[in-house]
């Protein structure tokens, strides 16, 4: 979908999910396609890996993750687990 992010490829066969949602201010396109870059923040004095780390344990459990947002409706955060 529009507005969505994926790591991996989305199971075809049953799997559990995981999902995470907010009806915050969303995560603008621009933002949301630079997520998952190491240091990307969009907050000033901010430090850290960002969402690196997710990255990593997605991968190392052979997941998948989506991430949907639309500014001003929120962001949806799925992460789908092969059964």
């Amino acid at each position: 979908p529009d507005g969505a992010i994926t790591l991996g490829t989305l199971p075809s066969d049953p799997c559990t999910v995981l999902e995470v949602a907010d009806n915050g201010t969303g995560i603008p396109p621009t933002a949301l396609s630079r997520i998952f870059d190491p240091f990307f923040t969009t907050r000033l004095r901010a430090r850290g890996l960002g969402l690196v780390p997710v990255v990593g344990l997605v991968n190392s459990c052979g997941a998948s993750l989506q991430i949907e947002s639309e500014p001003d409706k929120g962001t949806t955060v799925r992460i789908y687990f092969s059964e």
